[in-house]
């Protein structure tokens, strides 16, 4: 049985592709427990890439959601381009926690500054990646997964 020009075709992303891209952006999802409830918070951050750990920086107010958490969570990176019909995710997971050594660390950017003196580490333990682009068929679309995002320059 041949394939269908409707079946989706998947290749992961490599690690390094996958820092390549995050390191290019500046707001993402932090995805943790709130109680039993899972909950994806938006937020700034900065990547340091270091030789044998990475880390998501973040910067938080002392009274939100997020800056009383620690433990496991995952980050998840992502671009949509609805009419072009490209896309591409990064979800890293790892563990937060709180950093008081600032100095050597990346400033994230917040879009709201004030009052944002707490400052979060996630140590990156797995990174997964997978970027697609849908094509037009006859009978709707078709999504093809790249391993590498089409040519390089």
């Amino acid at each position: 049985m041949g394939a269908d020009m409707t079946d989706p075709h998947r290749a992961d992303l490599p690690t390094w592709e996958c820092l390549d891209l995050v390191g290019g952006r500046s707001v993402g999802r932090l995805c943790f427990l709130d109680g039993d409830t899972p909950i994806a918070y938006p937020i700034s951050f900065k990547l340091l890439r270091g030789d044998t750990s990475s880390y998501v920086v973040m910067r938080t107010g002392p009274g939100s959601l997020v800056a009383k958490y620690t433990g496991p969570a995952s980050f998840e990176v992502d671009e949509i381009d609805v009419e072009a019909r490209t896309a591409w995710s990064v979800l890293m997971r790892g563990v937060v926690r709180r950093s008081h050594e600032t100095d050597e660390l990346p400033v994230p950017d917040p879009w709201i500054a004030d009052g944002m003196h707490v400052w979060l580490l996630m140590e990156i333990h797995t990174v997964s990646g997978r970027r697609f682009v849908a094509r037009d068929t006859s009978d709707g679309f078709a999504v093809e997964w790249d391993l590498y995002g089409g040519p390089r320059s």
